[in-house]
């Protein structure tokens, strides 16, 4: 009897440790970074200490400071504080149809177009003698063409679009002595 209450008890014992390791929550996940990207992600950074914005690749956030690697050809690292970062935009990849590589084409097609269209109609005549051609509808009619076959030949050349992120919302204290005293700077940035 006494091996059967030892086993009992035993298997009693080692239930409650099995229920309650399944009902554990899992480890907490790593902090987030206070900005919104995930490491790797190509960034264009405009901040206080630059002249030009900066093109980069994300690699982490250390305390209040965001760390980036140059994705020019210098692939220098970069640092800058929370509070020195004024805009952040994430790329959203290179697309095709935009409006401004299409609109310049359009411009270089629309003259091509109008010159081998209209000038042909100088040195040639139509069939019927009676006739002539219209010369400014043919100029018209070659712009058009010309420039619908610009703006298709536009639409083919990418461009990065980017796509604008949130930066964190910061508060700060900044105490400091001044003379003899003691004084205190806040701000706020929402």
């Amino acid at each position: 009897m006494r091996p059967l209450v030892l086993a009992l008890a035993a298997s009693l014992l080692a239930l409650p440790s099995q229920t309650a390791g399944g009902q554990q929550t899992p480890p907490p996940a790593a902090q987030p970074s206070g900005l919104p990207i995930v490491p790797g992600a190509r960034v264009r950074i405009s901040a206080t200490t630059l002249v030009a914005p900066l093109m980069a690749n994300y690699l982490e956030t250390r305390g209040d400071t965001a760390v980036f690697i140059d994705a020019g050809a210098g692939r220098g690292i970069w640092t800058f504080t929370l509070d020195q970062i004024t805009k952040l935009e994430q790329s959203r990849g290179e697309r095709r149809f935009n409006l401004k590589p299409m609109a310049i084409w359009a411009g270089i097609g629309a003259p091509v177009g109008t010159l081998l269209v209209w000038g042909p109609t100088g040195f040639t005549s139509p069939s019927d003698s009676t006739r002539k051609y219209n010369r400014t509808a043919t100029a018209l009619i070659g712009a058009g063409l010309g420039a619908i076959v610009g703006a298709a030949v536009g639409s083919r050349f990418t461009e990065e679009h980017w796509m604008s992120l949130p930066l964190p919302k910061r508060v700060s204290f900044n105490p400091f002595r001044r003379g003899g005293g003691m004084e205190l700077s806040v701000s706020f940035s929402y």
